[in-house]
């Protein structure tokens, strides 16, 4: 399996939707294109969250270049009239798994909690790479999200995060080190 792994700095807008296509369409020979969390979003939306959120029907798009490739991307996501910090799954064509993030953080610099609704579970799905988790940012920073995937049939385990560069030390970034642990 090829993996195209996207980094990039989305605007704090739904203009991101043109650029994630063309990311796309320049990494089609990849098997899955993976996007950060909130990609077609921007990360610090806040008070804006709720224009620019996005409904499943509005992301026809996505569907059809997944015929080319599977893409794994974050979106502030539109979901029985709450917004969430959702991980999407297309794949041949169609969108076959959302994840809300379950853990949001609420401190320092983040305010998920504020904005957001939280997930509550962690499933498993079927794709054509194997049975799939997955999971946003702080999720995996959770001993229960570890039990729940180390329980799972997953195969492979997809974490979407726009985690900041933060923490600066004379032997690199604290950030780095968190997330190795």
């Amino acid at each position: 399996m090829k993996v195209a792994l996207i980094q990039s700095a989305p605007k704090l807008s739904r203009s991101n939707l043109a650029d994630v296509l063309a990311l796309i369409d320049s990494n089609k020979n990849a098997d899955v294109v993976v996007f950060p969390e909130l990609a077609l979003s921007g990360y610090l939306l806040q008070d804006k969250l709720y224009e620019d959120a996005w409904r499943i029907e509005d992301l026809s798009d996505l569907r059809k270049a997944s015929e080319a490739c599977d893409i794994a991307i974050g979106a502030a996501l539109w979901d029985n009239g709450k917004v969430y910090n959702s991980a999407l799954y297309f794949s041949q064509g169609a969108l076959i798994h959302v994840h809300h993030k379950n853990h949001l953080p609420t401190y320092g610099m983040f305010e998920e909690g504020r904005y957001f609704s939280a997930g509550n579970e962690i499933a498993s799905f079927q794709t054509p790479y194997g049975n799939t988790v997955m999971v946003i940012c702080e999720d995996l920073w959770r001993a229960e999200t570890i039990a729940a995937i180390a329980s799972s049939d997953a195969e492979v385990v997809y974490v979407l995060a726009a985690s900041p560069a933060r923490d600066f030390t004379e032997e690199g970034i604290n950030i780095e080190s968190q997330w190795d642990a």
